[in-house]
């Protein structure tokens, strides 16, 4: 409604949040890229290289539909 009767615009928006979300960007990746000065990160190796675990069809399934259930919940506790 609000967009409707053009009581907020897009750009008023942007403008808005803008700044905020810079800081929310520059802060912590300052803060990381100092605490991470000079060291190199590397990834363990993986015990088996190969060893790809894929997933049940259970599993799968459960994903699935607790996915779809978040969707189809949305306009349900909405109303």
């Amino acid at each position: 409604m609000l967009w409707i009767g053009g009581q907020i615009t897009t750009l008023a928006i942007i403008e808005g949040v803008f700044l905020a979300a810079l800081a929310n960007l520059l802060v912590p990746l300052l803060v990381t890229s100092y605490m991470l000065r000079g060291r190199v990160v590397v990834a363990p190796p993986s015990p088996e290289p190969n060893a790809h675990r894929a997933a049940s069809e259970f599993d799968r399934n459960l994903m699935f539909f607790l996915g779809i259930g978040c969707l189809v919940a949305v306009p349900v506790f909405k109303t």
